[in-house]
């Protein structure tokens, strides 16, 4: 009896242990996805503020929000490549802080038409190796926090697009920005539809389509280029919202990392 008592005890040891390790890695992986998203979002909101600034657009407002998300842009690449493991994730991670360093370098120069294409460039690159990192990171579970987290980013990426065409660079920023808006819808929809979704995700939700509502018309306009100080503050408040609709998603993720 004792025997099969002890065998019990030791089996369930190594059960809580396997458990441990899978939340451990669980978590471990979602760190790196935040980092990787940061970084994602961060290379648009830099440009969308380097663009306000230079073209003398909201430019205190502008001017503080680049300078922090320069100071962020940094502390997140650090961060991100000490964490990241294996080949292929440190190699990427690699790629994203060379070209992170050089948006960094054209961000504190004056603004003309050929450092606006270069920083425009860099920041789709960035995008793309992200997306490239964050394809690897993914779980079944982490789909909505990836999800809500490019919807930070779209925000941010068409916004950029918008000053963009505001400042003269009129090739491509319309279609892009369109683009960036039909995949936005999408995510919202599918996001919507998610079974997770609490009440109060539900909230966030709803308050992102209020905001969109109201600033959806000027992207509409882009050639009219109404009112810039909305569009600036709408994006930022909606990439707000979505900020806090993703930290709920990741609690979700660490609840369910645990069961």
């Amino acid at each position: 009896m004792k025997k099969i008592i002890y065998t019990i005890i030791v089996l369930l040891i190594g059960v809580n242990s396997l458990f441990a390790k899978a939340t451990t890695k669980d978590i471990n992986n979602l760190k790196l996805i935040n980092l990787t998203m940061q970084q994602r979002i961060l290379s648009q909101k830099i440009t969308k503020a380097y663009l306000y600034v230079e073209n003398k657009l909201v430019k205190d407002t502008a001017n503080r929000e680049l300078k922090q998300a320069l100071s962020e842009f940094k502390q997140t690449s650090v961060e991100l490549n000490k964490r990241v493991k294996g080949s292929k994730l440190k190699q990427l991670a690699k790629e994203i802080d060379i070209l992170s360093k050089k948006l960094t370098q054209i961000s504190q120069q004056p603004l003309n038409k050929k450092n606006a294409q270069t920083i425009l460039s860099l920041s789709e690159k960035i995008l793309t190796k992200s997306e490239k990192l964050l394809n690897l990171l993914k779980t079944k579970n982490s789909i909505a926090i990836i999800k809500s987290g490019q919807q930070r980013m779209l925000t941010q990426r068409i916004a950029k697009y918008y000053i963009a065409y505001q400042a003269g660079i009129k090739k491509d920023s319309n279609k892009r920005m369109k683009e960036s808006i039909q995949l936005f819808i999408k995510n919202h929809q599918i996001l919507m539809r998610d079974s997770h979704n609490t009440p109060q995700m539900k909230q966030k939700l709803k308050d992102v389509d209020d905001l969109w509502s109201m600033v959806h018309k000027f992207y509409a306009n882009i050639q009219n280029g109404e009112l810039p100080r909305t569009v600036f503050d709408t994006t930022n408040s909606i990439s707000r919202q979505m900020k806090e609709l993703t930290r709920l998603y990741m609690t979700n993720y660490t609840k369910e990392s645990k069961q």
